[in-house]
């Protein structure tokens, strides 16, 4: 039978036999320090290009070349090689020019790079012929691309209006008109006019007859009918009407008194408002002066 101390030795050669197995073998390249994990990689914010188009007016004639501003918005981000790919518009008839023409390689077309929140600006133009047949309306495509962002584009449309031609209406022979026989006016029918007053008659006084006898007669006055009746009549109120003068030489010295207190008045209101008027401008000095 084993002793303790025997035992105990027995197990720490046991344990000590397990953890030399488990410990791993030497690097032959005798680096003992383990290797680093790569670092992540950042990818860079990509860029967004907001581009709009604005014509210089909605209608125009044929033969009229409008202008249309391009503008080119970058956000999120600086986007990089920015430059306009394509202009083109519909129908083909029309014409498209400025600073940006086709194959899109002119100085124009390129805009570089664009800081995040910076605007540039092309400018092109649209036309359409002098011998449209009839009102078109013309939309131009603009295509704008960036190295580091999506491309944008945009439309305007302009309409080129065929102004109408007015054709005069036919005009119809008419007969000369029939001369028409003028009657004869009317007579003027007279007008009556007053019949004069009868003339009255003269005064006269009657001789008293001569009777050749002795028997004494009483005395005979003359006849007064011609001045009783000369005193009866109604004055004319036309020819002579006191009233009526002196009425109007009331009226007429009221209303010249009244035009007098008119232009008094008028006078004294444009002294004062010159007065004012004088007055201001002198203070105005004072203040200056000072």
């Amino acid at each position: 039978m084993l002793s303790r101390s025997t035992g105990h030795r027995i197990l720490l050669g046991v344990g000590l036999a397990t953890v030399v197995a488990a410990t791993p073998a030497p690097d032959p390249s005798g680096s003992d320090s383990p290797t680093p994990d790569p670092s992540p990689t950042t990818t860079p914010p990509r860029a967004e290009l907001l581009v709009s188009a604005t014509p210089g007016k909605a209608k125009a004639k044929p033969g009229e070349t409008v202008p249309v501003t391009v503008r080119v918005h970058a956000q999120k981000a600086a986007a990089t090689g920015v430059r306009v790919t394509r202009i083109a518009a519909s129908p083909k008839k029309a014409v498209v020019g400025g600073e940006c023409p086709a194959p899109f390689t002119a100085p124009g077309c390129t805009l570089g790079t664009l800081a995040a929140g910076g605007r540039d600006t092309v400018l092109a133009t649209v036309g359409v012929p002098d011998d449209l047949a009839a009102t078109t309306a013309v939309t131009l495509s603009v295509t704008v691309t960036a190295e580091n962002a999506d491309a944008g584009s945009a439309a305007a449309t302009v309409t080129f209006a065929v102004p109408v031609k007015s054709t005069p209406l036919p005009t119809k022979t008419t007969a000369p008109p029939k001369k028409k026989k003028k009657k004869a006016a009317p007579a003027p029918r007279p007008v009556p006019q007053a019949a004069p007053p009868p003339p009255l008659p003269p005064a006269h006084t009657v001789a008293p007859p001569t009777v050749t006898t002795s028997v004494p007669l009483p005395s005979v006055q003359a006849p007064a009918v011609a001045q009783e009746r000369t005193s009866a009549l109604p004055q004319n109120r036309l020819r002579s009407n006191s009233a009526v003068v002196a009425r109007n030489a009331e009226f007429e010295r009221v209303a010249g008194v009244q035009a007098a207190w008119l232009a008094a008045l008028f006078v004294a209101t444009l002294l004062v408002l010159t007065q004012a008027r004088l007055g201001r401008r002198t203070v105005r000095r004072r203040v200056r002066s000072r």
